[in-house]
């Protein structure tokens, strides 16, 4: 593997396709008014977030998606983030069952020949340590982080070109272990969706009352800005991209220095996490599940109830349902929205009596504990993966041992 030739991105690109590199709307031709409750999927920088596709979309109307042809992407299509964070880069799955996607403003995408490359070999070339050098030498340093040039950029990258038996081979190891990981992504997602049911029926079935957030709590504060440190004995340092679909993903998490957090700011099993600020992220709800250490950045708002009012387990679930009604709280500009700490305490949950509460939390604990140990296992494969794939991508390691270890790992 350590001869693979290299050959510009360009000449890999799918024949007869005029728009193999395209990038996505500029200006108002897609903007925040034309997002709908369903429809086609936007790809926006915070899906590719964690080097696959996945997230929070949001989606466009069929007529506007035609409107921005070249825009379009297609399962195995690979996709760029050009403006921003640059380096973040994803393969369009075909396992989230969306037929077409529509990229925004700040994303390209590269269509290539399934003839002679596999689509999801380059997703891991550009991911490696190698790929992502190439990646971030093109960042303009001129105004908005960004690439100069970006269609050129990309279409001019030199990138191995390995024969397909040997890309199929480094594709088999990785997706292995990425097809793991995307198997207890389901299984997360299907415990949560049962547990809130289960939450659903208890309130239903039951004398419900309502509390106000504030009355049933010990403490309601928002988080304050720390140093990063890239020391591995650092705190677990959380900000908004960390809160997605009710839970918290450390991946995209910092570190902050331990001697300077505030130890009544760090994080206890069944606090919620809110996120305060910014257009589309603001009033994101997640609980927080472990015992590690972890402190709030200052875009979040940490809530613990306290045990001998509620259960926090069952509070923490009726902030999830609650979840619409907080981000019907934004206040401000598009620029600059927040959310005030005295309307989330006035907040009115929904709660099951408390009779109701102790024989509901066991079957909720049960749910989270069955979710946690899922996530726990991905974010151990999702390490095993990045350190095999620069050994796989260099040629220090050979596929047929990958296999071996892959083998032992799932």
């Amino acid at each position: 593997m350590a001869d693979w030739k290299f050959v510009e991105y360009q000449s890999l690109a799918a024949p007869e396709d005029r728009s193999a590199f395209a990038m996505g709307p500029f200006g108002s031709r897609i903007t925040k008014e034309d997002y709908v409750r369903d429809g086609v999927p936007v790809i926006r920088g915070t899906n590719l977030a964690r080097g696959i596709l996945d997230g929070e979309f949001v989606f466009v109307t069929e007529e506007k998606a035609d409107e921005a042809q070249s825009a379009n992407v297609f399962p195995g299509d690979v996709v760029f983030t050009h403006r921003g964070a640059i380096g973040q880069v994803s393969v369009v799955p075909r396992r989230l069952g969306y037929s077409r996607y529509v990229i925004d403003s700040s994303q390209l995408r590269s269509r290539l020949d399934p003839a002679r490359v596999l689509p999801d070999f380059y997703h891991y070339w550009f991911r490696s340590e190698a790929g992502q050098r190439s990646l971030l030498t093109h960042t303009s340093a001129v105004g908005r982080s960004g690439m100069a040039a970006p269609l050129t950029s990309i279409r001019t990258l030199p990138v191995p070109h390995p024969p397909m038996a040997e890309q199929e081979g480094v594709v088999a190891v990785l997706g292995a272990l990425d097809d793991k990981i995307a198997a207890n992504s389901r299984i997360v997602a299907a415990t949560r969706k049962l547990a809130l049911a289960h939450y659903d029926r208890a309130v239903e079935s039951a004398d419900p009352v309502r509390v106000a957030v504030g009355s049933v709590t010990s403490a309601l504060h928002r988080g304050v800005t720390h140093r990063h440190t890239d020391a591995p004995h650092g705190v677990i340092l959380l900000d908004q991209e960390c809160v997605r679909e009710g839970r918290v993903i450390n991946e995209s998490a910092g570190r902050a220095l331990r001697e300077e957090v505030d130890v009544a700011r760090m994080l206890q099993r069944h606090d919620v996490l809110v996120t305060s600020y910014g257009a589309g992220t603001l009033g994101r709800v997640a609980r927080w599940t472990t015992d590690a250490d972890a402190v709030p950045g200052a875009r979040l708002l940490t809530v613990r109830f306290a045990p001998e009012l509620t259960d926090p387990l069952c509070a923490g679930f009726a902030m999830l349902r609650a979840q619409p009604s907080i981000e019907a709280m934004a206040e401000g500009t598009p620029r600059q929205t927040g959310l005030r700490e005295t309307h989330l305490a006035a907040l009115e949950l929904l709660l099951p009596a408390d009779a109701h509460q102790p024989a509901l939390r066991a079957t909720l604990e049960a749910l989270e504990n069955r979710a946690d140990h899922g996530q726990a296992e991905s974010a151990t494969l999702a390490e095993l993966r990045d350190s095999l794939l620069p050994q796989l991508m260099t040629g220090r390691l050979r596929v047929r041992d990958a296999e071996a270890v892959v083998e032992d790992a799932t």
